[in-house]
């Protein structure tokens, strides 16, 4: 009998004869047709006792594997004998009727496994056989459709807010040094000339921080400012800004060999020192130049009028004299404060002109006026204020209230507010303190509204006068 040879990657529908027999592949395997040869191998009949197998044959190569036929009845199972090498796997026949099974044979030696002939009805169920070798790992099948998108999860809660920034400006890193001799403290140091920092005038601080940035053209710039106020400092722990000292600058900064004398005055803060070596921040803020003169604005409220003084009694007129030779003029003196003029005595009897009298003494010159600003320091507010000494001269621009507080302040001092805000503020009047609304016999708080401006003048001992537009 001939070699079964298959073709490899037939196509449905082509057939394949070999040995008077004939096959057809129907897409997955080698389907049996009607046998063509005239040699038939014989009816099967019903399964008898399978006999015993015989001697075990060299095994031949391994053909094609045939299409499967029907399967055949199991026979008996014979004894197992040693087993031989596979043969080459006959083409599967028919599968025909199930026949009766068999009685079990003594297991006998395991003969060399012949042509598979054409599979008969089938049989009951064998013992199991070897598990055959794996296949080749099939081709990956396409990609799925992707699913439709989960649903959106829940909004994660807030985190927490952020510690508060610094001191806004021109921040250096430096280290503190604890002695207090003008001299160079050194680069990446700064020192003050007092240990206690509310009686320091003076810092010293070295041209170069602690990463090495050169501040002189910074520091120069804080110097060309034509105010007497050149900026502010403020000094506080690198890793801790609540604990702080902050500084103005009072004067000309003094450029020395590589470091600067910086004049200064100690205004506020949670610190009164820091430790030698305490890694430190430094923020300088400049104050802007002082403005030139500009064009004489329009003229300021007037001041409250001061009480007029008495009228001197008028004398009586005198009986006229004859009119005697004109006298030398004499030297005018200054002119006078003009007095109010006097009740209009009757006229007397007109006699002859006498000589020109001597020009009489110039009255007192009346008090002077306060003197108006010829320009205002600023500070800007954002909570309710209570003025201070150094409010004096200063322009207080706020959003909220201000008090005038007593004991404070001296004839003369002025303090002008201004009401940055969409809403009205109210002005009040410190205990102990009056605060008139000028030309008027009012007293007491005062209203200024939106965008309004009014200028408070001391006008004695916790006596003030207040006057401006959008006042009530």
């Amino acid at each position: 009998m001939a070699l079964l040879n298959f073709p490899n990657n037939p196509a449905v529908g082509d057939t394949y004869t070999a040995n008077g027999m004939t096959w057809q592949w129907d897409g997955e395997r080698w389907k049996g047709l009607t046998p063509s040869r005239t040699t038939p191998i014989g009816a099967q009949g019903f399964q008898g006792v399978q006999g015993a197998p015989g001697p075990q044959g060299s095994p031949g190569p391994q053909g094609a594997q045939g299409a499967q036929g029907i399967q055949g009845a199991d026979g008996a199972q014979g004894a197992i004998g040693a087993q031989g090498n596979q043969g080459i796997q006959g083409a599967q026949g028919f599968q025909g009727a199930q026949g009766l099974d068999g009685a079990q044979g003594a297991a006998g030696v395991q003969g060399t496994q012949g042509s598979q002939g054409a599979q008969g009805v089938q049989g009951v169920d064998g013992a199991q056989g070897a598990v055959g070798a794996q296949g080749a790992q099939g081709v990956q099948g396409a990609q799925g459709v992707q699913g439709a998108p989960g649903p959106q999860g829940a909004q994660g809660s807030q985190g927490v807010q952020g510690a508060d920034g610094n001191f806004g400006g021109a921040t250096f890193d430096y280290t503190f040094s604890s002695s207090t001799t003008d001299s160079d403290p050194g680069i990446g140091l700064l020192r003050f000339d007092n240990a206690t920092l509310s009686s320091a005038t003076e810092l010293y601080i070295d041209d170069q921080d602690d990463n090495g940035t050169d501040i002189q053209s910074y520091l120069r710039t804080i110097d060309d400012s034509s105010s007497t106020i050149k900026g502010i400092f403020r000094i506080s722990n690198r890793l801790d800004a609540t604990d702080f000292a902050l500084f103005s600058i009072d004067g000309n900064i003094t450029e020395n060999t590589g470091y600067f004398t910086v004049p200064c005055s100690r205004i506020s803060g949670s610190s009164n020192s820091f430790s030698d070596t305490e890694d430190i921040i430094i923020t300088f803020a400049r104050t802007g130049d002082k403005g030139d003169n500009g064009a004489q604005g329009a003229q300021g409220f007037q001041g409250a009028v001061g009480a007029q003084g008495a009228q001197g009694v008028q004398g009586a007129t005198g009986a006229q004299g004859s009119a005697g030779a004109q006298g030398a003029q004499g030297a005018q003196g200054a002119q006078g404060r003009q007095g109010a003029q006097g009740v209009q005595g009757s006229p007397g009897p007109q006699g002859a002109q006498g000589a020109a009298g001597a020009q009489g003494a110039d009255g007192a010159q009346g008090a002077q006026g306060v003197q108006g600003f010829s320009g205002l320091n600023h500070s800007s507010k954002t909570s309710s204020y209570t003025l201070v000494a150094g409010d004096d001269q200063r322009l207080i621009t706020t959003t909220s209230g201000v008090t005038v507080p007593s004991g404070v302040f001296s004839a003369g001092d002025a303090i002008s507010v201004y009401n940055n805000s969409a809403s009205n503020i109210t002005i009040t009047q410190g205990g102990s303190v009056t605060l008139r609304l000028v030309g008027t016999a009012t007293t007491g708080n005062r209203t200024l509204a939106q965008r309004g401006l009014a200028t408070i003048v001391c006008v004695g001992s916790n006596d003030f006068v207040i006057t401006g537009g959008g006042l009530s």
